[in-house]
């Protein structure tokens, strides 16, 4: 069941706009807040933008955020010397949904931190699904966290796609970052593919290898983030970490130079 409430999202890139866009389609308001430098295509009903996270926080029973970066998420949620953060606007009894991809301790720290105010936490992780046509597959959504939590996600996680419960806080991310690890390891056998087919004259390898490097910028970023926090479970877990030396960089195009992440988060 989605809330009467708006819906907040608080993110820092345009594919969150699409996320809105769903959402406001199902027939619920949205308030959004992103960096100015963002801008919305056009105006879009029911999807409104607001100057800073505070707006949402007093509002919204539901808060959506895509904030990549550990440090600048936690100042967005507990604040710095300057602001209030996100966690004290919240209402006792809100939930805060986690888009990103992060580590589970990182995640249960911040469960520990907005605990003491009485706002759930959960995880999750839209996976894209490329439709053949309009009325193709929905995006799959990973959602994990404690049940109640997860309970009240899905009602509106399910405006943007099939959701599916992957377990315990942190489990939607770690199944990200599985699956950005075996799309690695596809790459990975593309390139051996390739290299045989080149060898014995097979065109039909090169197509295929082709095929494998068709992503978009965007989602190459995306892979390059994930495949890095699945090293850091990996670490984390005390697990053998060098087959990821092995994989890393392996089929990925050279990412686009992007500025260096500031530290710490503050409302543009």
């Amino acid at each position: 069941m989605v809330s009467a409430s708006p819906i907040g999202i608080v993110a820092e890139h345009a594919r969150s706009i699409d996320l809105a866009r769903k959402i406001a389609d199902a027939g619920v308001r949205v308030l959004l807040h992103l960096p100015r430098r963002v801008a919305l295509p056009d105006r879009i009903q029911r999807v409104e933008r607001v100057a800073t996270p505070t707006d949402i926080g007093f509002e919204c029973g539901v808060v959506l955020t895509s904030i990549r970066d550990s440090e600048a998420f936690k100042d967005l949620l507990i604040g710095t010397p300057e602001r209030a953060g996100l966690g004290a606007d919240m209402q006792p009894g809100s939930i805060l949904v986690d888009l990103a991809v992060r580590r589970p301790r990182e995640l249960q720290a911040l469960l520990g931190l907005l605990g003491t105010r009485g706002i759930a936490l959960a995880d999750a992780a839209v996976v894209r699904t490329e439709a053949v046509a309009l009325d193709g597959p929905p995006d799959t959504v990973f959602v994990g966290g404690f049940p109640d939590a997860v309970a009240q996600t899905t009602g509106v996680l399910g405006l943007i796609g099939h959701v599916m419960i992957t377990g315990r806080l942190g489990s939607a991310h770690t199944t990200a970052t599985v699956e950005a690890y075996a799309m690695v390891a596809k790459r990975a056998a593309a390139i051996d593919v390739d290299a045989l087919g080149r060898a014995m004259g097979v065109s039909v390898a090169t197509a295929a290898f082709a095929d494998c490097q068709s992503n978009d910028v965007d989602d190459e970023l995306e892979l390059h983030h994930r495949f890095e926090i699945a090293q850091r479970i990996a670490e984390d877990q005390g697990l053998d970490t060098r087959t990821f030396a092995q994989f890393r960089g392996v089929g990925l195009r050279s990412a686009p130079q992007t500025p260096a992440v500031q530290r710490g988060y503050s409302a543009p």
